[in-house]
């Protein structure tokens, strides 16, 4: 409870001094929030390193910005460890902390199955939480097997949040679960996604690309598989729009109207 009260006022402090339309906007103190919160974050990561025999996370980074120390102190939002486990050989407890974003952090766990990746990330959350003044903690939340990250905040995997579980496919940030997006795409990346991760068939999932792209070319999908709708919300004049975004250039292009627009500003296109 302590910790959960902990992530709540953290956020809301982000968000009442970050926003430009709050009274108490104060810049400062909302990216002293979210840099705390990062540091926090990479220290962890640096814990899990050290105390797990995994390769240097920052090793990328020059001296001066790397993290001098592992010694935490202050507050900041509870966090989370995700796992990705994998089949590959490898040391008995070596594991690479691979993404970090926000209050979670990814590492993944060579050798592991789903149970023994899930009792590891559990080990792993004990001693980072025991390291962070209290009431901050990390809490295991879900192994990943497969796991496939596209870049940050995009990622996919079959998620196991027990041993026992068969696996279910989750999705974060791609265009499956995106509302900007036409349908067509989000319908063939959802069946790519799950012959890929569920089904562990790549071959299948290229050939489904392929006659998908092929259906494409030749006309066969209908119309509503490629229509994308968008909202006007600032009114219908270009120049109240500081991002030209395309429903926006496409309703001002020549002044004329694509598609078809209501009285409340709605374009399909």
């Amino acid at each position: 409870m302590h910790a959960v009260r902990t992530t709540v006022s953290t956020n809301a402090c982000y968000g009442f001094t970050g926003s430009s339309a709050s009274k108490l906007l104060l810049v400062e103190l909302a990216e002293a929030t979210i840099q705390y919160g990062a540091r926090l974050l990479q220290q962890a990561a640096v814990w899990t390193t050290e105390r797990f025999h995994g390769p240097d996370p920052f090793a990328a980074y020059s001296a001066k910005e790397k993290p001098q120390s592992v010694q935490f102190f202050g507050t900041a939002a509870a966090g989370s460890v995700a796992a990705a486990s994998s089949t590959h050989s490898s040391a008995p407890h070596s594991v690479e902390v691979v993404y970090g974003d926000t209050d979670s952090l990814f590492i993944k766990m060579p050798g592991k199955s789903v149970a023994e990746a899930m009792e590891l990330a559990h080990s792993i959350s004990r001693s980072i939480t025991d390291s962070l003044p209290h009431p901050v903690s990390f809490a295991f939340e879900k192994v990943y097997h497969p796991f496939l990250l596209q870049q940050n905040k995009k990622y996919a995997g079959r998620k196991f949040v027990s041993a026992a579980d068969a696996g279910e496919l989750e999705v974060k940030g791609m265009e499956m679960v995106r509302r900007d997006i036409v349908p067509l795409v989000r319908k063939l990346q959802e069946e790519v996604l799950h012959l890929l991760l569920m089904q562990r068939d790549q071959p299948a999932a290229m050939a489904y690309t392929k006659s998908a792209i092929t259906q494409l070319l030749a006309d066969q999908y209908p119309m509503s598989d490629l229509v994308i709708t968008k909202a006007l919300w600032r009114g219908t004049e270009a120049a109240q729009y500081g991002t030209k975004l395309a429903h926006v250039r496409l309703y001002a292009h020549d002044g004329v109207c694509a598609g078809h627009c209501s009285s409340h500003s709605s374009l399909q296109a």
